[in-house]
Order: C-alpha cells, then structure tokens, then sequence
C-alpha cells in the first residue's frame, strides 16, 4: 500500500511472508550421521519511507517473525537445557535501510545505503547486531542496463556459543552484477515490448572467528523478465 504525500514523499507498508517454502537443519550441529530437517516460517511487516521532504532520502525498516518448527540445536552434543536454550533460533528480526540516490545524467545512478539490524532471538548466543555499508550502481540505457553491487559488513553476537567457548564474530563481504538486454534480436513475444534477457553473478564470503559458521556462497543465473503493464 503506498501514499503520495503533498511533499511528495511516498509512505507505503506491506506484508512478509515466507512464499517458498525453507528449510533448515534440526540440529545444525550434527555430525557423523545424517540430519534432519525442519520448517523454517517467516512473516512479518515492512514499512518504508521515500522521497523524504521531497529529496532523494529512503528510509525502509522491516520486521519478520522467525519460528523454526523442530529446534533441536545442541541436542546431539548433548548439552544441558540451559546450554541448549543459548543456541534456540527462534525470535524476532529486525532491519534498516538508509539510502541515497544520486543520479548523473540520464544513464548513471549511484546509491550508497546503510543497514543496521538486530536478530532477537530466543537463545542469547544466537543475538546479533550489526551493520553492512552497500554501493549499487546504475548504467540504463536502451537496449542495455548493467547494475553493480558491493557490500562490507560486520555483526557482532550478544553471548558466547557454549559449543565452541566463544562469541561468534562475522566480517561480510559480497559482490554482485546484473545485465539486462531488451528485446534481443527484435523479439517481442506475447507482443510485449518490456521483454529482456538477464544473467547475474554473485560472490559472497562471510568470514566468522567461528570457522563453523564460515561460509562462501557463488551464484550465477540466468532468465527473461516481461513486464505487464
């Protein structure tokens, strides 16, 4: 839902919700024997507010509902109760997005954003805080555009991890890139001129002082996108 104001910021909410199906380990911490999964949900509400005063201001803060069906985590290791409460990932996430756009000429767009978050979860040693500065640049142009992303971030966790001794800390990095061609070689289907071929690339490494929860993710895709208006 979205508001035009007379500034001409625009105040618009949604709603959150898992769409896709997620699942995640039981015991995450399992090993020699295969694990189990589980449901993971999510919903929750966004709410977001653009063209501040009439500048090119964005403010956006999310919250989502995290409820893990089976949290088992620590059972296998047997740790006490109380050990295993530290490790429950069920709770409360929240988000905050601050950006800017700058635009030079009619092709190029720079916006550079800060997002602080918190993920309140039940277990005190699966508390987060932290923070990811993002660059995106923009080059439109017809039929081509070319989107650039580069993220820096660290997160702190409220308690120490009772498997490992220690409190979980994480550096992130990413890079990603999109290009989008429209109507390549004149085709127009379905008789759609907003009909483009896309591919997107995207490296990202989080670099924790716990090596268990290190991780490197690479993804490459590729599509159409067809926009009805």
């Amino acid at each position: 839902v979205k508001q035009e104001l007379p500034d001409k910021s625009i105040l618009s909410a949604g709603v959150l919700f898992s769409s896709i199906p997620t699942e995640v380990w039981k015991d995450p911490y399992v090993t020699g024997t295969p694990r189990q999964k589980t449901d993971r949900d999510s919903t929750g509400a966004r709410l977001v507010y653009d063209r501040i005063l009439g500048s090119k201001l964005e403010l956006r803060y999310s919250y989502r509902k995290i409820d893990i069906d089976e949290e088992r985590s620590g059972a296998f290791l047997g740790l006490t109760p109380a050990e295993r409460d530290l490790l429950n990932r069920d709770g409360d996430d929240h988000q905050l997005d601050l950006s800017y756009r700058f635009n030079f000429g009619q092709r190029h767009r720079l916006v550079p954003s800060l997002t602080l978050f918190k993920e309140d979860r039940d277990g005190k040693a699966m508390n987060k805080e932290g923070a990811d500065l993002q660059g995106t640049y923009f080059y439109v142009n017809d039929p081509l555009t070319l989107i650039l992303n580069g993220v820096i971030g660290a997160s702190e966790n409220d308690a120490a991890n009772p498997i490992y001794g220690t409190t979980q800390e994480d550096d992130r990095y990413a890079a990603g890139a999109q290009i989008y061609y429209k109507n390549p070689f004149g085709w127009k289907p379905f008789g759609h001129e907003d009909f483009s071929v896309f591919a997107a690339g995207l490296y990202l490494l989080n670099d924790a002082n716990i090596d268990f929860y290190d991780t490197e993710v690479v993804t490459v895709t590729a599509g159409v996108l067809v926009r009805f208006r």
